[in-house]
């Protein structure tokens, strides 16, 4: 019972991080994730890093900056 309770948690968790991975790019981005974007930052929030976090680096990113209109260039 508890091997079944553990494994239902740590599907859960996956499907979170999932959830919270797209609404990275929906929230932000205005588009739906693509895979291997989707798998990257699911990784990373699946690894421990804050929700938060993974915000603040994708609004650094060149597609977020882009979209908002600020230059990247020097």
């Amino acid at each position: 019972m508890m091997d079944h309770f553990n494994r239902s948690s740590i599907s859960l968790n996956r499907w979170k991080t999932t959830v919270d991975a797209s609404m990275l790019y929906s929230g932000k981005l205005d588009r739906a994730p693509d895979n291997s974007g989707l798998t990257f930052w699911r990784n990373q929030l699946n690894n421990g890093m804050a929700y938060t976090e993974a915000i603040r680096l994708l609004r650094g990113g060149t597609e977020y900056r882009n979209r908002i209109g600020i230059s990247t260039g020097c």
